[in-house]
């Protein structure tokens, strides 16, 4: 497999063959005309990978709640945020998602504790875990697989949605 990195406008128009019955050339799908992300090459077929659709963000301050939605919103991102996973209802709820974003420090649950219902049940969503409290990192020893990354919140909520997205790249 090949990893090529995917700009909008690149591949657009008539691309490698990837059926037959045409003069080995035939056009891209409309739908990934102009997108962004990445493309894999898989034997002449072409799969996008594409940014998140929906995002949920955990965090018990309705003020990096807000902020986060702002920010992906205006990147076409639809964010939910909750300051609880009581708040979302049900577990099952968070398989609706295309990445979640958890404050390490909760009421009732860690974002590791709920990180670890995510790997269960959903472990394909990736989790990125953030935190003022930058030493809860080395403390954590063994993050559940679908934990990607973690985040000092000082690092500001625009960086830490572009290293978020940055993992569907």
């Amino acid at each position: 497999m090949e990893n090529v990195k995917l700009h909008q406008g690149f591949l657009k128009g008539w691309v490698s063959p990837w059926k037959s019955g045409h003069s080995g050339r035939t056009r891209i799908p409309p739908w990934q005309e102009n997108c962004s992300g990445s493309l894999t090459v898989v034997e002449g077929f072409f799969l996008v990978k594409r940014a998140p659709e929906k995002m949920l963000v955990i965090d018990d301050d309705p003020a990096f709640g807000q902020i986060m939605k702002a920010l992906a919103g205006a990147r076409g991102i639809q964010c939910d945020w909750v300051p609880s996973l009581e708040s979302l209802g049900r577990v099952g709820r968070v398989g609706d998602y295309d990445l979640a974003i958890l404050d390490y420090f909760l009421e009732r649950f860690t974002g590791g504790e709920i990180a670890e219902y995510v790997d269960v049940f959903f472990s394909k969503i990736p989790v990125v875990i953030v935190s003022s409290r930058p030493d809860i990192h080395a403390q954590q020893r063994n993050w559940p697989k679908c934990v990607r990354l973690f985040v000092d919140k000082a690092t500001g909520a625009r960086s830490i949605l572009d290293l978020a997205l940055g993992l569907f790249n």
